[in-house]
């Protein structure tokens, strides 16, 4: 142990922009003004949006948050670290300061009596554990360092008595070792005793907090001017990646289920929803790459560093892309794994392998619609950028479901309808129009309209309801389309098939010169449903090149087509 001074840090921020609500949220916030649905938070978003814009605060606002440490004497706000005289223990990563006296003091109960609290001892331990998942095991960069500011080359943590509603908070400073990024340090808290943590043990709250926030510290060091709302959905994630039988992060699925036609990136109101919007990135973990997908989303954030313009999704779909899929296509297929909220693999890819302990229910419906055999136009609510809405559908005669809209290209909004079939399975169809039949043997229908683009803040659309046809077969659109594939790895597209009328299916694959480079045929006996994959290989067994392919499948009384582009 060793006594060390601190002094003031000063921190990079964004320039000043028009962002008074935000901050003036995430002031009441961080000074106990306005309380959170969800229970205690992690404060580091809310000390960011105050590091970036705090001078548009009012004085007095400014004033108050001074108490807690913001300092407002030059035009780039800064905070200032812990100046008491702290104890240090050093660890192999770390720097832990902590107290045995004064408003910051820690338990000083020593049971092992080796000189340092049993508090300190087990913040130390989990660090440590949580370097060795972030950094060592999944491998992620470690921090920069900050120059010895804290005394030393190692992280430094403070212990300290935070207000009751956080679990800790993570502060960018100076001494970046490479351009866009910003070294940090982290405050814990000195105990767990308030009510709001009582669900939880010590040692629990302790390691959510630790994977959490040290979690920013490595995502400051790859772009510290991220969007706000992808440093704490991936930091939520990371929680249940790291300790994955506590699932606190389960506390924040209410609240972003019953609003699913918010915005994914939606920083409002303390930035309640982008906390749920951890559920996106668990599913591009499970379904696109896994971890390695998210850690490749913060490699291109640091690519593009500090633009004019957000750059977040431009970040995750190039990550989307190197393992075959978009931003597009996985946003939709979200939005139709919360509808049906399953682990089940014969759902497969609309699954979440915890679906079953997900404290939460489908979201809620939008509107119930019936079509009585005459065509009718439907108006429902408008659904907001990166957001869904979900609709009730009732038939009892073949019908067309049709979305239409004056104010947007058909490529900003995506539809899906969910068939739920009476003998348990699940069929998902995709497209601008998609045709119903009953006989199919249906249970329930949903539909499920998601906003893929930020052409707009929001997007009003009709359903046109109409006449549609009886199937002896029927087949979804082939996906991923355009599908991304390297030359050496290329997965699969798939595309549902439900068989109504027992027949074989032929389905043949041509490129643009006509040749037939790839065929399959299957008997069907009975009713079913299946899905065919394909994986961008010829008769060969060799990878097809970029272009242009047109699918045919041909059944017993009718065939239909496809085109799909194949990018590597």
């Amino acid at each position: 142990m060793k006594l060390i001074c601190k002094g003031l840090c000063v921190f990079l921020v964004l320039p000043l922009l028009a962002n008074q609500p935000k901050v003036q949220s995430s002031a009441n916030i961080l000074l106990g003004y306005e309380k959170l649905d969800f229970g205690p938070i992690d404060g580091t978003a809310h000390a960011l949006e105050i590091l970036r814009h705090g001078n548009t605060l009012p004085l007095h606002i400014k004033n108050e948050l001074i108490e807690f440490g913001f300092n407002f004497e030059s035009q780039n706000v800064s905070h200032i670290r812990k100046d008491s005289s702290n104890l240090v223990y050093e660890t192999t990563h770390f720097a832990i300061h902590y107290d045995l006296t004064g408003t910051h003091a820690v338990n000083g109960e020593d049971i092992n009596v080796d000189g340092i609290p049993d508090y300190i001892n087990q913040v130390a331990s989990v660090f440590e554990y949580v370097w060795s998942v972030e950094i060592d095991s999944l491998g992620y960069n470690a921090p920069p360092e900050d120059g010895l500011q804290g005394g030393s080359g190692l992280y430094d943590i403070y212990v300290a008595n935070l207000p009751s509603q956080y679990y800790g908070l993570a502060y960018t400073t100076t001494g970046a070792t490479e351009e866009n990024a910003c070294a940090s340090y982290i405050e814990i808290r000195n105990n767990y005793d308030a009510s709001w943590f009582q669900d939880k043990t010590e040692l629990e709250n302790i390691q959510v907090t630790a994977a959490h926030e040290f979690y920013h510290a490595i995502q400051f060091g790859y772009n510290c001017y991220e969007e706000i709302w992808m440093m704490e959905a991936t930091a939520v994630w990371i929680e249940d990646i790291v300790y994955d039988h506590i699932n606190d992060l389960y506390r924040y699925m209410n609240s972003w289920f019953i609003r699913p036609e918010k915005s994914l990136n939606d920083e409002t109101n303390g930035c309640t929803h982008c906390y749920g919007s951890f559920i996106f990135f668990q599913y591009i973990s499970e379904h696109v790459g896994g971890h390695e997908t998210i850690k490749n989303i913060w490699n291109h954030s640091k690519s593009y560093g500090n633009q004019d313009s957000p750059k977040d999704f431009a970040a995750i779909q190039d990550a989307l892309v190197e393992h075959s899929s978009t931003f597009q296509y996985t946003l939709s297929s979200m939005a139709v794994a919360n509808r049906l909220l399953t682990p089940s693999e014969e759902s497969d890819p609309y699954t979440y392998q915890e679906a079953s302990d997900y404290p939460v229910s489908a979201p809620p419906t939008s509107g119930t619609f019936y079509f009585t055999g005459e065509t009718s136009i439907e108006h429902p609510n408008p659904v907001y950028d990166y957001g869904s809405r979900y609709f009730s559908v009732h038939t009892n005669d073949p019908m067309d479901l049709m979305i239409m809209g004056e104010s947007f290209s058909n490529l900003d909004l995506d539809l899906n309808v969910i068939l739920s079939l009476d003998n348990g399975d699940v069929v998902v169809r995709n497209g601008v129009s998609v045709n119903i039949d009953p006989d199919l043997g249906i249970d329930w229908i949903t539909a499920v309209v998601t906003a893929t683009t930020d052409a707009q803040s929001s997007y009003t659309f009709d359903f046109v309801l109409s006449e549609g046809y009886s199937e002896d077969y029927s087949v979804s659109q082939l996906s991923p389309n355009p599908f991304y594939g390297s030359s050496s790895e290329t997965g699969s597209m798939n595309m549902d098939i439900l068989v109504i009328t027992p027949q074989t299916i032929r389905i043949d694959i041509f490129d643009l010169l006509g040749q037939n480079i790839q065929s399959f045929t299957n008997d069907y006996n009975e009713p079913t449903s299946n899905q065919f994959l394909w994986n961008g290989k010829n008769m060969g067994g060799q990878n097809v090149a970029s272009g242009i392919y047109f699918i045919k499948i041909t059944g017993q009384e009718k065939s239909s087509n496809q085109k799909v582009t194949i990018i590597r």
